[in-house]
């Protein structure tokens, strides 16, 4: 698509601040008969080897009020997972087929796959999988850049295992790089603009990560969560912000209102910490910047 193909108007969205007016009624504690498994139940595929990323996540989704949080990861690198996040429950296995089955438990609620994952047709194969399953989900980081080596390959799988209203509960979380490499022909828009063509594209909802941060699904509608804090701006805090998102979607949320909720609980955090903060402060914080924004 040429410069000229691309129209302004067409991209242009209704655009809200990100605000608790939004969304904070919906945040409730859990009901008295409540158990893990009615709480939310998430998935995440772990990497082989940057096992911090994901093992950030997992803790992120825990925080974020899902009741059970399981990680299946190859099963060499289980037992680090294990050592870091005791309360998670993780997985190993030996191949995609063992990998396959661990996918058909009917009482995970949503996915997340990509932090720390790395490469190869073998992530392709279980990124694909994991879509197989038709689920509510989130794709992050390196599940982005393998969707954008094979884009129509997993827009097909898209359109066969998702309606056009299920599709909308996937949620792309790339920064602006990512975004680029899988939608080179919105790469010279600007970001609000980039992140509506997207979603439109697609059909899913588009998180689009910067200092301004723009929530888009297939409506005229887009949320700016503005100006997050620079200390943010260290490893791993999009690993957490994944897992906020996962976290959130296991429980009943749509993607959409997941990504405001996570992005806004995610900003909060980093400025409560300000300087010296790193990743892992931020998954401390989540349960006191939710319970101000459940008062």
């Amino acid at each position: 698509m040429t410069d000229d193909n691309i129209s302004k108007k067409q991209y242009k969205a209704f655009m809200i601040e990100n605000s608790p007016a939004l969304w904070q009624h919906l945040l409730r504690a859990p009901e008295p008969e409540a158990n893990k498994y009615s709480r939310g139940f998430a998935f995440i595929l772990g990497g082989e080897f940057m096992t911090g990323a994901s093992a950030l996540a997992a803790r992120a989704a825990q925080r974020a009020g899902a009741g059970i949080v399981t990680l299946t990861c190859p099963k060499g690198a289980a037992d680090v997972y294990r050592i870091v996040n005791p309360s998670t429950i993780t997985l190993g296995f030996r191949d995609t087929l063992g990998y396959k089955e661990q996918l058909e438990d009917s009482r995970i609620h949503a996915y997340l796959v990509g932090p720390g994952l790395g490469d190869g047709p073998a992530n392709t194969e279980r990124i694909m999988a994991m879509i197989r399953r038709g689920k509510p989900m989130v794709l992050d980081a390196d599940a982005l850049m393998i969707m954008a080596a094979t884009r129509e390959n997993f827009l097909n799988l898209l359109d066969e295992y998702y309606t056009p209203e299920s599709r909308r509960n996937i949620l792309l979380t790339p920064h602006r790089g990512e975004f680029n490499a899988l939608f080179p022909e919105y790469a010279a828009l600007p970001a609000d603009e980039a992140a509506s063509a997207a979603a439109n594209l697609f059909g899913t909802t588009i998180l689009l990560k910067g200092h301004d941060s723009y929530i888009a699904e297939q409506t005229q509608e887009l949320c700016k969560n503005a100006a997050a804090s620079p200390w943010l701006a260290t490893a791993g805090s999009g690993d957490v912000l994944s897992g906020l998102c996962l976290g959130l979607l296991a429980q009943g949320f749509s993607a959409y209102i997941s990504a405001c909720i996570a992005t806004a609980i995610h900003a909060k955090a980093a400025s409560e910490i300000g300087p010296g903060l790193i990743a892992e402060d931020l998954n401390d914080f989540i349960p006191l910047i939710l319970a101000a924004f459940m008062d």
